[in-house]
């Protein structure tokens, strides 16, 4: 039961703001947190959420996928299949693209890769060096954006100070 309503309180604090989440995407949230190993679509739907600050239940997968392409997050020659399982580089990969990092030098020399945006997640402490070829779950997914919104945080209260 506790761990039920801290959960429900991350998952409200993560997407929090403007708009709280509407009662229908609990279950969508729910679900999420109870996949072992999360699909590509899960995602998306993630990253679109992230972007425009709420669901959109009204979407389909592809309005997320052309979402996301409008933005540039990902390239019109995105192939990874939607129920294919979400590997760690994958998602860290969106994440970088949505937070609009720049990298190192490889990376700006060469463009960003799901291989390099898995390690500048490490490096800001986004995720743990666990493998970028390993599934990851539900519940990962919301700690990682939970992460991101810290980071946001205390660079937006940097920025503040100068």
């Amino acid at each position: 039961m506790f761990f039920n309503i801290h959960l429900n309180v991350m998952i409200l604090y993560i997407f929090s703001g403007p708009n709280l989440i509407d009662v229908k995407d609990q279950e969508f949230y729910r679900k999420l947190t109870e996949k072992k190993v999360a699909a590509v679509e899960d995602g998306i739907r993630i990253a679109v959420i992230y972007l425009e600050g709420k669901d959109n239940p009204n979407y389909t997968s592809d309005d997320r996928l052309n979402r996301l392409k409008a933005e540039e997050i990902i390239g019109d020659d995105w192939k990874t299949k939607l129920s294919k399982p979400l590997e760690a580089k994958t998602f860290t990969y969106l994440i970088y693209k949505l937070l609009k990092l720049k990298g190192g030098l490889t990376t700006r020399v060469f463009g960003a890769s799901e291989r390099y945006a898995y390690r500048e997640c490490i490096s800001l402490g986004l995720v743990k060096a666990n493998g970028e070829n390993r599934y990851i779950s539900g519940q990962e997914m919301l700690g990682v954006i939970k992460r991101v919104k810290e980071l946001e945080k205390r660079v937006k209260s940097r920025e503040d100070e100068y």
